[in-house]
């Protein structure tokens, strides 16, 4: 008799774990999150679809004011939950993105497309851009290393080709400072500075940044100060 109902017990078990994956209603759950993560943010987010899964979940057809992104993956298992982990994947026209998430902590890196921001920030930008990116969500700090071998800024005379871009910098909340950014080539850079990120319009964050440019032997002092979609620019 005990050797019977263990039988049934062990049965019923394995039916859960194997049926309940299946039946659970992952697609009403996950857009139930995610349109109320949108909302209680406000963000001005347009999405079409939302498939989700046992393992993983898909969300098509993404706008964000004049931000297009094809789509958003997410690969997780039914231990997630418990240990918090997920890996995310991000494309758009602006770039793609991959990201690893592990109990608040988290790394992303990335190749954006700079002429597609430029456009955004309606800047003539030019070049791709690799992106490493750490971050303790809890603390809401961490640390960003941006680099490109061949990168394009305006300026009054024209635009200005930038070789082997570098610039590193620590996130606190919504700030980043930026410890270095370099460059090499027939125009040198050496800029620090900081710059505020305005998390309902991307493009209204402040930039407050000043170094020195050497363009081919003639070394000036630069600043750039301003909104980040149009910063007024001084070099003497």
């Amino acid at each position: 008799m005990i050797k019977k109902s263990a039988i049934a017990i062990a049965i019923f078990l394995l039916s859960v774990l194997v049926f309940t994956p299946m039946f659970f209603p992952w697609n009403t759950v996950a857009e139930y999150y995610i349109r109320k993560a949108v909302s209680d943010n406000r963000i001005p987010a347009r999405i079409d679809s939302i498939k989700a899964g046992p393992g993983g979940a898909v969300i098509s057809g993404i706008s964000i004011e004049d931000i297009e992104i094809t789509q958003i993956r997410a690969d997780y298992s039914l231990l997630s939950v418990i240990t918090k982990s997920a890996d995310v994947s991000v494309n758009s026209p602006l770039g793609t993105i991959e990201t690893s998430i592990d109990s608040g902590s988290v790394e992303a890196r990335g190749l954006l497309d700079m002429k597609n921001i430029g456009s955004l920030l309606n800047q003539s930008l030019d070049g791709d851009m690799a992106v490493q990116l750490n971050m303790n969500l809890n603390e809401q700090t961490g640390d960003i290393v941006l680099t490109s071998d061949s990168f394009t800024v305006p300026t009054d005379f024209g635009p200005m080709p930038l070789k082997n871009l570098r610039g590193e910098g620590t996130i606190n909340k919504n700030t980043i400072d930026v410890t270095s950014l370099t460059s090499e080539g027939n125009a040198k850079l050496d800029i620090t500075g900081k710059i505020t990120i305005n998390t309902r319009d991307i493009g209204r964050s402040m930039m407050n940044m000043s170094g020195t440019v050497d363009v081919m032997g003639a070394k000036q002092n630069i600043t750039a100060r301003g909104l980040v979609r149009n910063p007024r620019i001084t070099a003497r």
